[in-house]
């Protein structure tokens, strides 16, 4: 508890782009062993949040390709 903030070594958090694909996003929430993330701009402003539940029904309803960029299924009440 007597650490400071800046003496952990914390890594930083998992985040997309909003013009990530979905296919490329569902790969890299696979790879990491998460089902959700922030969606970022460039200057690390959230957007939002996408989950892998989400976009897999989004996709399985038709409602988006997976060339698609992720920013059609974004969660925006978390911003």
């Amino acid at each position: 508890w007597h650490l400071r903030v800046q003496e952990l070594s914390l890594s930083a958090p998992l985040t997309v782009l909003p013009t990530v694909t979905c296919e490329h996003t569902i790969d890299i929430l696979r790879e990491k062993g998460f089902d959700q993330a922030p969606v970022v701009d460039e200057s690390g402003v959230i957007l939002g949040m996408v989950t892998l539940g989400n976009m897999l029904s989004s996709l399985l309803a038709g409602k988006v390709q997976p060339s698609d960029q992720v920013r059609k299924v974004i969660y925006k009440q978390f911003k």
